[in-house]
């Protein structure tokens, strides 16, 4: 993506949030032209299409307490199909997927499991999926570092463990 002359573009779906506001910064730090909708403007129940594509999408959207993806049934709308929704109508744009840890160590919950599915049903795009661990304000910026990062990489499985700046184990 870097290199090319053309500034990218990044669309960052949960852009108001904790992660997506940090990440918003550090995209245009990085010289990408970065569109981060409100959730009115881009809701992940109901998608719509981008023209032109952007050259990577970063999904942080997602209702992210254990409880509440127990309670809501709208949490599975939410976690899995919007986010399959979202790689189905940009299938020109790279995807970087925001997963949670929660794949590993905890899916016996609604949230883990929902994550997990989700990484299922992306796997056949261009993706590149991280699994975050628990981010602190004092390690968001080298999160989204390293989150920014992966636009640039290959699809694959990443995990950022929150004691390194980068993301040390990577899977294909």
């Amino acid at each position: 993506m870097q290199g090319s002359g053309i500034a990218p573009t990044a669309l960052v779906i949960g852009g108001s949030g904790f992660i997506g506001t940090a990440l918003t910064a550090t995209l245009e730090r990085r010289g990408f032209i970065v569109s981060a909708p409100s959730r009115k403007a881009f809701d992940l129940l109901n998608p719509h299409k981008l023209k032109p594509d952007p050259s990577v999408i970063f999904i942080c959207g997602a209702i992210s307490k254990f409880i509440e993806c127990e309670r809501n049934p709208l949490s599975y709308r939410v976690n899995v199909d919007g986010p399959l929704k979202v790689a189905e109508l940009h299938t020109a744009s790279a995807i970087v997927y925001l997963s949670s840890e929660a794949v590993e160590q905890a899916l016996h919950t609604a949230y883990g499991m929902q994550k997990a599915l989700a990484e299922i049903s992306l796997q056949p795009f261009d993706t590149r999926i991280v699994r975050l661990s628990k981010v602190t304000p004092e390690t968001l910026f080298d999160c989204c570092d390293a989150i920014a990062s992966l636009a640039d990489e290959d699809r694959g499985l990443y995990h950022w463990n929150g004691n390194e700046p980068g993301l040390p184990d990577t899977e294909d």
